[in-house]
């Protein structure tokens, strides 16, 4: 065997080996970063909702709070709900209290036309919700500014 040969029988042989060792650390990073992840995905099994507090009304005492929930992966599905305290949520969108009533928002009427949520009714003492629709798009704040009503 020539000179020449040997040496490229080594750096291909070393050329594997360097490779091997780059593979394995890869690896190692690897592990170490999924193992150092955020596990709220794990935690939450499934989607995490956005949930914001986006208006509040004061009324004999009580504090009233209105809260969007946007829900879904793509088609999102947009929720009122109404607390009769601050709630507080956590990393999946959970709350820590129940509201007291809740309802989907309805982009199309009954005639298959848009709408947008005017605002959002709430008549304490028979506890229920009423959302008022006007027909036309909603704007780009999605729902973001709608009022909470009180009767």
């Amino acid at each position: 065997m020539d000179m020449p040969t040997f040496y490229m029988l080594i750096a291909n042989y070393l050329s594997w080996k360097i490779c091997i060792i780059n593979l394995a650390f890869l690896f190692f990073l690897v592990l170490i970063g999924c193992s150092k992840a955020d596990k709220s995905v794990d935690v939450c099994k499934g989607l995490i909702d956005t949930v914001a507090v986006i208006d509040q009304k004061n009324i004999n005492s009580n504090t009233y709070f209105l809260v969007l929930r946007l829900a879904g992966l793509q088609d999102k599905t947009e929720i009122f709900e109404i607390y009769d305290r601050k709630p507080t949520f956590d990393v999946c969108g959970d709350g820590k209290i129940q509201p007291l009533v809740g309802n989907t928002v309805d982009s199309k009427n009954f005639d298959n036309n848009d709408q947008f949520v005017e605002s959002v009714n709430f008549n304490v003492s028979q506890n229920i919700m009423e959302i008022k629709y006007s027909i036309g798009r909603k704007n780009k704040s999605n729902n973001k500014n709608v009022k909470l009503m009180i009767e």
